[in-house]
């Protein structure tokens, strides 16, 4: 399970270290998943408001995300996605509700979904964040020591509640809720908070992480990356889209992508 994986036995750990072990776990227990790691550092401009006070900043510029995650189901004819930004805690034990350190300008980013501007070509689209179907299109991972192990907490970006009361820097986030949350959508569950990595796992695999897409947003967010990847070409294939491969590669966020029909290896 995942929660096994991300106990690493090195002094002075880092968020890159879990990071890494998050993906490689994927990519080695489940025949579908992939990891493109042509790295991250992608960024993008945008405008957002800062609640706490009502000032607008113009042209802010910061990466839209860590991790790319993709979960599809060709049984289920959906595909799930989210932009996750992972934060490591070092605190020597967490107390729900969990509190981490972030960077205000990439929290408004995520939990505001405003309008970008992508200078990279290829590009995302301007409103690849604001046009998403639900909040769940950002978010944030949080890793944690926890009774002297580590652990993963998720929570839509929405769903995080802002405690510094001026910072842009260094902010200090909390989840909003203290406990696993959930809302209905139909037959579609979308999970706003988890506590623990393999729950995270779980529902992950379950297609109740992230936001759905359809077929021109899986068109916008894959038409980049390396659409004669055999993994990539097997996702396209089975929601029906077709991508035109575009010869430009440039940096972009790290993508994993995860068939949730597929049985775990190990």
């Amino acid at each position: 399970m995942l929660h096994n994986a991300l106990q690493i036995l090195k002094p002075n750990l880092r968020e890159e270290d879990l990071f890494v072990a998050l993906l490689n776990y994927f990519n080695s227990n489940y025949p579908s998943a992939t990891w493109l790691h042509k790295t991250h550092k992608y960024t993008v401009y945008f405008d957002c408001v800062d609640p706490r006070s009502g000032n607008r900043y113009y042209n802010n510029c910061r990466e839209i995300s860590d991790l790319l995650i993709i979960a599809y189901s060709p049984s289920r004819n959906i595909v799930k996605a989210t932009f996750l930004q992972a934060k490591f805690s070092k605190k020597k034990k967490f107390t729900k509700p969990y509190v981490f350190t972030g960077d205000a300008f990439q929290y408004f980013l995520l939990s505001q979904r405003p309008l970008v501007i992508d200078n990279h070509n290829p590009s995302y689209p301007q409103d690849i964040l604001s046009n998403a179907q639900r909040d769940s299109i950002g978010s944030f991972g949080v890793f944690y020591k926890h009774n002297n192990q580590i652990d993963f907490s998720f929570s839509v970006a929405s769903k995080l509640q802002i405690q510094s009361p001026k910072a842009l820097k260094n902010v200090t986030l909390r989840f909003r809720y203290k406990r696993l949350q959930r809302m209905r959508y139909g037959l579609d569950i979308d999970t706003l908070t988890i506590y623990g990595a393999n729950k995270f796992e779980r529902a992950l695999l379950k297609l109740e992480v992230g936001t759905p897409l359809n077929l021109n947003q899986i068109r916008n967010v894959l038409s980049f990356y390396y659409p004669t990847q055999p993994n990539v070409q097997r996702l396209c294939n089975s929601m029906g889209v077709e991508i035109i491969q575009n010869a430009s590669f440039v940096e972009h966020p790290h993508i994993l992508i995860i068939n949730a029909d597929e049985n775990r290896l190990n």
